[in-house]
């Protein structure tokens, strides 16, 4: 598949973003809004509620980490609006870049309206300019459900996208960090993974396209730390969770608490012995942040949770933690389907480098980290309820009068139409056409 629409632009609280070209056309460059004086660096201004809602156990701010201009792809994602939430509350100004495949604007509204945020609508392949002090290539799915929906672009993401960072990282001499993937252990042989293990993949699957993908990707870091001297971090993710993963996202933990929810049957693909960890979303932020504040530039760097858990203890647990008080009204059971081919049977971390160089290593224990998700995820669930329950019982959905459901749905909002249109610089904006 090709890159999405090059350039769309979020209008803001103070309007469009200022736009110029570069001498590339098809390359388009964005000028940051000013610091707002009272937005500090000190814990006042805007932000500062927000900052104040952190406690030390969700995330512990990192040492040499200088304020400055932080560029987060694919930060409207789960995990990416996780820290695009932890940098703005440490006073940075952010810029996020996200095509919206897997990411969602309303993960980043509490930002909207501050003078330090910008949201911009663009795939990473296509060609990104903005002067930063620090990239944290975050962009790509994640999931294996998502990847299966599009491989060509998952590698496309993997390569190019990370291609077009690290040019911008060489241009502004920024700091990189790239975000790679346990993925690239593949069925390991080794337990636990160890960043000198080489992985057991192979290229001609439908995994390949995240696992090699992701493996490029390394190795394009290399080559520019090498070649071109661009200041890399890298890091090996391993299977995160928390509030905010979709519904739909087709990984474990959310698939498992929402048939919970619904008191439907968990559906275990093979026999439920595979092994998984699970880090939760503050630890693996703060993580991330460290990494990107060390010294350290000698390669991979595993970040995850080094408690291993089999696929089957997750499901038990996750039913015992919805079910606790009203197991009786519930039916689900566990329900065991066909494995999924090159699906890996072990996968764990060892995390021994990442407490080395910057003493890091996960608070939060997997059933305080569940809890919160599940928590979230019922929520969201009866807010999706009750909305559909409102619009349903509204005069709008019954013009005629009608109360047994059988009435045309209409539009009574007086609202304004909003539709796109295309400029001269080949940029879109929100146009505003009138009243219906």
């Amino acid at each position: 598949m090709p890159p999405r629409a090059p350039f769309t632009l979020l209008e803001g609280k103070e309007g469009p973003i200022p736009v110029e070209r570069s001498d590339d056309e098809s390359s388009t460059r964005i000028s940051l809004p000013r610091r707002s004086a009272n937005h500090a660096r000190d814990g006042s201004g805007p932000g500062q509620s927000r900052r104040a809602a952190l406690s030390p156990t969700d995330y512990t701010p990192p040492a040499n980490f200088p304020i400055g201009r932080v560029l987060v792809t694919g930060g409207a994602g789960f995990l990416g609006s996780h820290l695009v939430d932890a940098l703005m509350a440490e006073g940075h100004t952010v810029i996020v870049i996200d095509n919206f495949m897997t990411g969602c604007p309303e993960n980043l509204a509490a930002w909207m309206d501050d003078d330090n945020f910008t949201l911009v609508q663009q795939d990473v392949c296509a060609p990104f300019s903005a002067r930063v002090d620090y990239i944290f290539h975050l962009a790509c799915p994640a999931s294996s459900l998502h990847n299966l929906l599009d491989p060509i672009h998952t590698l496309e993401t993997c390569y190019r996208g990370t291609k077009n960072m690290l040019e911008l990282a060489k241009r502004y001499s920024a700091r990189i960090l790239i975000a790679s993937s346990s993925e690239v252990y593949g069925d390991a042989e080794v337990h636990p993974q160890r960043e000198s293990y080489n992985g057991n993949v192979g290229t001609w699957n439908e995994r390949a396209c995240h696992d090699e993908g992701k493996r490029i990707a390394e190795s394009l870091a290399y080559a520019y730390q090498h070649e071109e001297r661009v200041d890399v971090r890298l890091a090996r993710i391993f299977n995160t969770f928390g509030e905010r993963m979709a519904e739909d996202d087709g990984r474990l933990v959310p698939n498992f608490i929402i048939a919970a929810l619904k008191g439907e049957d968990i559906e275990i693909l093979g026999d439920g012995c595979s092994t998984r960890s699970f880090c939760y979303v503050s630890d693996m932020v703060e993580g991330l942040q460290r990494l990107m504040a060390s010294t350290y530039t000698g390669g991979p760097v595993n970040l995850g949770n080094n408690e291993e858990y089999s696929v089957r203890e997750l499901a038990y647990m996750i039913l015992d933690m919805v079910h606790s008080e009203d197991r009786l009204l519930h039916r689900t059971n566990i329900a065991y389907a066909a494995a999924v081919s090159n699906e890996p049977r072990r996968r764990c971390p060892d995390t021994s480098l990442a407490y080395r160089i910057m003493l890091w290593r996960p608070n939060i224990s997997v059933h305080d980290g569940l809890q919160k998700t599940i928590d979230d995820l019922r929520a969201r669930m009866t807010a999706y309820d009750d909305m559909e329950r409102e619009l349903y019982e509204s005069p709008a959905a019954h013009p005629s009068g009608d109360d047994d459901g059988e009435g045309t749905l209409t539009e009574t909002s007086d609202a304004h139409d909003v539709v796109m249109a295309e400029v001269d610089d080949g940029s879109v904006e929100f146009v505003e056409t009138g009243s219906k």
